[in-house]
């Protein structure tokens, strides 16, 4: 989960108080129970109360347990003690989610608390799901100060009558739904307040990959002395009970949006037409978000004659390529010198920094090489067009080969998004989505011959599948070989971790990201020009490079 609060480009046009901008006329007597005010940004122009239909109309967990029955907890601790007791109550059985797991992350959180560090913002907080049957699902995101009415307490609930996930958060002692996930999908609400992070309205953890970069996990704890001497959240059943990410990916997230994708589809789908369909289209194209990796190998661990391990998913679609292509494609992991990343890391000026606190660590982050890279929800997205058979499968290889040495931020691929049709039908007849695309394709391929759409249409002309994944997939393969190669030399690893900050710096101008550590800074010139890998493995600047903050 994002902590975006309400929209960061319009917070100035808020009141302070937001109970008295949506205070009741003169004369009306206030209520007993404070409301719950709906604040969705690109709709609301302030905060306006929640009406009981309005109310009525929230069915996920928590609007049935809290909101719907009049409770407003105001702290961490009286909002899980409610959901106890609440889920124990044999009357809402139907709401209850009595499980809880708990999770450990923060950007600091490997930067132990001295006089030294003690200003330092670690951003330590804590992710709780509640569950329970039927797919209930809660999740909390809070800070470390569980008892206080200020600060971090945001809330994402699955309303399985919606089929989407809905938004809340606390925030000057009251309580306010932010909108539902198809917010997060159109215009006047895309990218605004909680969907600025959740940009397609689905969960989001940045970190999803091992070695789970800031979370605590199976790859490394965080430990007490990153918090305070004697702060009360050590002895806290937040901190006592809390788990390994490696559960919350595997348990919590994926499937949370594999959820989201399936019920976007399913709503979408109507007599065998998909509307809406340029919102998926995009997925497949553009990046709307990205994941964060890193190599399982710590920054003091390096040296030279060290091998570090290059995370596959800076040089390609990874997971995607190994659905769409033979098994054996890309082949063994590259590695580099640990002597030769030092040196890159000394050239490039990499710390971890944060100006607020007069922080700056040289170096990288605790694990090396962490990378923006290809996002879950988009990959759910792209293989979702597959199964639902909206697109064929060598259709989507065709498109994903356009550029293919550059997995996010490619502008080629992002460029054929203006030939998505809005709506489409199932399957490869005439008014299908692919014949749609296709056609478009053609049209343009006439115009420029030399054009990425004439290069899909020959790609897609190869012949049978096998063909065609044999042909794209002997390109994938020579550019992952000329990889290994180049990053043999010191040369390939200082142009691997130029284009690393390259994305970083992209990174930065994403809603997720929010906080100053999450990604170390470089000391290149603020204009310097972005830089993208060319399929020999050689990188090139690209001083027009999509800068977007979100996809579409």
């Amino acid at each position: 989960m994002t902590r975006t609060p309400f929209d960061k480009r319009s917070l100035a046009g808020l009141t302070r108080n937001p109970v008295n901008a949506a205070a009741p006329s003169a004369g009306v007597a206030p209520a007993a129970v404070p409301p719950v005010l709906r604040m969705v940004v690109g709709l609301d122009a302030a905060p306006v109360p929640l009406t009981a239909p309005d109310l009525a109309a929230l069915s996920d967990p928590f609007a049935l347990l809290i909101l719907r029955r009049d409770e407003r907890p105001m702290t961490v601790d009286a909002l899980l003690e409610r959901l106890d007791i609440l889920s124990a109550a044999a009357a809402l059985a139907d709401a209850a989610v009595p499980e809880e797991q708990v999770f450990l992350v923060g950007e600091g959180g490997q930067i132990p608390f001295t006089p030294v560090t003690a200003s330092l913002n670690r951003e330590l907080r804590f992710v709780v799901a509640r569950t329970g049957a039927s797919g209930r699902l809660i999740l909390l995101s809070v800070d470390d100060r569980p008892s206080a009415n200020t600060g971090l307490l945001q809330v994402l609930s699955w309303d399985p009558s919606k089929g989407a996930y809905n938004f809340y958060q606390r925030r000057d002692d009251v309580w306010f739904y932010s909108g539902d996930g198809t917010h997060a999908l159109e215009p006047p609400t895309r990218g605004r307040g909680p969907f600025d992070g959740h940009v397609n309205g689905s969960l989001v953890m940045k970190e999803l990959r091992a070695p789970w970069l800031h979370w605590n996990s199976q790859s490394v704890l965080i430990p007490p002395e990153a918090f305070a001497p004697g702060h009360p959240i050590l002895g806290h059943r937040l901190m006592t009970h809390s788990q390994g990410a490696e559960i919350l990916e595997r348990d919590i997230v994926q499937p949370g949006i594999d959820r989201w994708t399936e019920a976007r589809f399913d709503r979408s789908i109507q007599a065998g037409t998909l509307s809406a369909a340029d919102t998926f289209l995009r997925q497949l194209v553009q990046t709307t978000s990205v994941n964060l990796v890193a190599s399982d190998r710590e920054f003091r661990e390096l040296a030279a004659g060290v091998k570090v391990n290059v995370p596959p998913e800076i040089l390609l679609n990874v997971e995607a390529w190994s659905r769409l292509l033979d098994p054996q494609t890309i082949r063994g992991r590259i590695q580099v010198d640990g002597g030769h990343l030092l040196q890159a890391i000394d050239d490039l000026g990499i710390a971890l920094e944060d100006p607020a606190a007069d922080f700056r660590q040289i170096g990288e982050a605790f694990f090396v090489l962490a990378c923006p890279s290809p996002a879950f929800e988009d990959l759910s997205i792209i293989f979702a067009l597959i199964d639902r058979g909206v697109l064929s499968l060598g259709l989507v290889r065709a498109i994903l080969a356009v550029d293919f040495s550059n997995p996010i931020q490619s502008s080629r691929r992002a460029g054929l998004q203006r030939h998505m049709p809005k709506s489409g039908a199932l399957g490869t007849g005439a008014a299908s989505c692919e014949a749609l695309i296709l056609d478009a394709f053609a049209a343009e391929a006439v115009a420029r011959p030399d054009s990425d759409e004439a290069q899909v249409l020959d790609w897609i002309a190869t012949g049978d599948d096998a063909a065609q994944r044999a042909r794209i997939g002997a390109q994938i393969a020579a550019y992952y070989e000329a990889a290994k190669r180049r990053l043999q030399t010191e040369q390939g690893v200082r142009d691997l971790m130029r284009l690393v900050v390259s994305r970083r710096r992209y990174f930065r101008t994403l809603g997720v990201s929010e906080f100053a550590l999450t990604l170390p800074v470089d000391s290149l010139l603020p204009d310097a020009a972005p830089v993208m890998m060319a399929p020999d493995a050689t990188i090139f600047e690209v001083p027009d490079l999509i800068a977007s903050r979100i996809g579409g």
